[in-house]
């Protein structure tokens, strides 16, 4: 075996360690409401995208387990003194207090691709189903943090499922 099969391995490891046992799986208990453009069944230029408004008691939590992530995305770094944090992966709305915004995306091909079942917990395969914003949702996701080449550190939300509650009727034409 060479060296780096045996090296991409142990990283493989690590990080499956991590998502199982370190990663903890967040799930709105309420619906949340979609928010903006939405490529949930069908990828988008960019892949798939889904982005949600969610309280702050929720964000106050990631805010906690961001901490523990950074310090663990800082001891996997080549230079810990010299990393850049970039920013958190969800925005406080200017004209709402306690309100956030949080972003998911996907591309076909990565490890983790999210499930989308409907109130009864049946996949929804039907890909012209009108999943627009205004839409109610409930959302099971956990953070995970990284390491990029060039030293900067973060986290992002990573998304393993998606019920939909209830449909927006229209696609939020004004």
């Amino acid at each position: 075996t060479n060296r780096w099969n045996i090296k991409s391995q142990r990283c493989f490891k690590f990080h499956l360690f991590f998502l199982l046992i370190m990663a903890t799986t967040y799930v709105t208990p309420d619906p949340v409401t979609l928010d903006g453009f939405q490529a949930i069944l069908k990828p988008g230029e960019w892949g798939y995208k889904l982005s949600a408004l969610v309280k702050g008691d929720l964000i106050t939590k990631l805010e906690e387990e961001r901490e523990s992530a950074l310090e663990w995305a800082r001891s996997k770094s080549k230079n810990p003194k010299r990393v850049t944090v970039k920013p958190e992966p969800w925005e406080e709305l200017d004209n709402q207090q306690g309100a956030y915004h949080i972003r998911f995306s996907w591309r076909d091909g990565d490890k983790l691709i999210p499930v989308i079942v409907d109130t009864e917990g049946t996949a929804i395969k039907d890909t012209d189903t009108p999943i627009y914003s205004g839409s109610k949702v409930k959302l099971a996701f956990f953070q995970k943090p990284y390491v990029l080449p060039t030293g900067d550190i973060g986290t992002s939300l990573k998304l393993k499922a998606v019920q939909l509650v209830s449909l927006n009727s229209g696609a939020g034409v004004v």
